[in-house]
């Protein structure tokens, strides 16, 4: 939904896609397994430089079109919502926040962003593909120790806050008093699965249950607007 929502809040939405089949992004996934990391490679093959590709995309939507490069936001699902974190983590000087959905995450423990970057999530906590809970075998951490994570590196205050928002199904951690006002976001859907809220239904026999009647996209776009680059 995010051209119908750039259409009306007047922003360029990009959708550019990875590589390989099935197309992915180098997001750093099992980094921290060995044996899933070999088996990716084997199906996937070797790693391509996508911080680079989205860098050079960066430059050429600057250079064809009129925006404004101190409001510049990366959004993913899965694999997608992982590149985001990759790219807050290495283009934290081109982009201004990320958020992202079930998203596998790699530790990235080398992650040191030059400044704090606000992220807002939102994972489905019977998610079937990238459970909530983290994954050993694909050395993919919890939403919530991801979450803290972040909220770490943006000096945040050390303790969440609960908010119980509209949705019943939904409960919100929020790590903030962080440098910068970059606060940290976790929406945790009760019954939600791999899917994105707000969007149409997805296969729930694989995928789980989609939320329809949480707008996460336009969540994410009152959360973006608030900050904007140095």
């Amino acid at each position: 939904g995010w051209d119908i929502l750039g259409e009306a809040e007047n922003f360029i939405a990009v959708f550019p896609n990875g590589t390989g089949r099935p197309l992915r992004w180098n997001a750093g996934e099992f980094s921290a397994s060995e044996r899933a990391g070999a088996l990716m490679q084997a199906v996937i093959g070797a790693p391509s430089d996508d911080i680079q590709f989205l860098s050079d995309l960066l430059d050429s939507v600057e250079t064809t079109y009129c925006i404004d490069s101190a409001h510049v936001y990366v959004t993913g699902l899965s694999n997608g919502g992982g590149m985001s974190n990759r790219v807050a983590c290495e283009l934290a000087d081109r982009v201004t926040a990320i958020g992202t959905v079930g998203g596998a995450y790699s530790p990235l423990e080398t992650c040191a962003p030059p400044r704090a970057v606000p992220v807002i999530s939102f994972h489905g906590v019977l998610d079937p593909i990238v459970p909530f809970e983290g994954s050993e075998d694909m050395g993919l951490p919890g939403a919530e120790t991801w979450a803290s994570a972040w909220a770490a590196r943006n000096d945040c205050a050390s303790i969440a806050t609960t908010d119980d928002p509209d949705y019943a199904v939904v409960s919100v951690m929020r790590w903030s008093d962080c440098a910068d006002d970059a606060d940290v976001i976790l929406y945790e859907i009760a019954d939600g699965g791999h899917t994105w809220p707000g969007s149409a239904s997805f296969a729930e026999v694989m995928l789980g249950k989609t939320r329809e009647d949480i707008p996460a996209s336009a969540i994410m776009w009152t959360f973006f607007q608030r900050f904007s680059l140095p």
